[in-house]
């Protein structure tokens, strides 16, 4: 990739190498992205049954998508209601929809809910459960344009080969005046800043192609027929040992001790919601 998915540049800097892939920043608009990308069919192979059951999710995927089924669900209510001081229920896409944990939660507020999985393993669980999935990239589905009130992208972005691309159909995709709601790593963060090449968005390069940051997620916006409503740091519902696992890997050394508190008083479940102020939340509306 010798130019800038956003802005078009050329102008390019190196900011470090992780597991033989260049991570890249664009010196015009600031969008961070690696070099090489993988294909399309590269992200198939990778997005099985073994991203949704890692060994080591710190690296990238997750421990056990179906395990946390409960956080997620209270994640995507809390995040779901929110986007109703926005719009009120309607037609809503998510795209990346996984199992289809947001489906549920959207449909429970009463929401008529669609879903996009490029993952066939999890689209098939999605499916399973009476949703109307289309397993692929947003490009090939069937959805008539003009149709959805509101689509949803949660940490999807960030996994896309062509942000802009994905944005434009999305756009296509939306009655005027709706609202598409995102989730993204910020890489403006101060976590980021303190953490550098060690910051946890900055997983395994077959995960995370693009990093945005407020600047670039609005300029990506405004090309794609976006006005940002609202940018916010957005947080989530975890247990108490997965908060653990990060602390761990940033090497606190408040981690052991709250490790053998935690599991001595056995609350490895325990949930609370944690922002750590390093995902931007957007809300943005289509204007063209």
């Amino acid at each position: 990739m010798n130019v800038c998915n956003l802005c078009g540049s050329n102008d390019l800097k190196l900011l470090f190498v992780k597991s033989s892939v260049n991570l890249m920043k664009c010196r015009e608009c600031g969008l961070v992205f690696i070099d090489p990308r993988p294909t399309l069919a590269d992200l198939k192979k990778y997005y099985t049954e073994n991203y949704y059951f890692a060994t080591d999710s710190v690296t990238g995927g997750y421990d056990n998508y179906l395990a946390d089924k409960e956080n997620l669900l209270k994640t995507f209510t809390k995040r779901i209601s929110f986007i109703e001081n926005y719009i009120k229920p309607g037609k809503m896409l998510d795209v990346g929809c996984a199992f289809g944990f947001s489906l549920i939660a959207a449909k429970n507020r009463g929401w008529d809910v669609c879903g996009i999985e490029l993952s066939d393993f999890a689209s098939d669980i999605a499916k399973k459960q009476g949703f109307n999935i289309f397993s692929g990239t947003i490009e090939e589905s069937p959805f008539q344009n003009g149709y959805f009130d509101c689509i949803t992208m949660w940490d999807l972005l960030e996994h896309t080969i062509d942000p802009k691309k994905e944005l434009l159909k999305t756009n296509q995709l939306m009655k005027n005046g709706g609202i598409l709601t995102l989730s993204t790593p910020d890489v403006s963060s101060f976590l980021e800043k303190i953490t550098g090449r060690h910051w946890l968005g900055y997983q395994s390069p077959k995960q995370h192609l693009f990093y945005f940051s407020p600047k670039s997620i609005s300029h990506l916006l405004k090309n794609t027929g976006f006005e940002v409503t609202k940018i916010f740091h957005i947080g989530k519902f975890c247990s108490l040992s997965f908060i653990i696992q990060r602390l761990k890997y940033y090497n606190l050394t408040l981690a052991k001790p709250l490790d053998f508190t935690v599991k001595f008083l056995s609350l490895e479940n325990f949930t609370i919601y944690v922002n750590p102020f390093d995902t931007l939340g957007v809300i943005a509306k289509k204007i063209k």
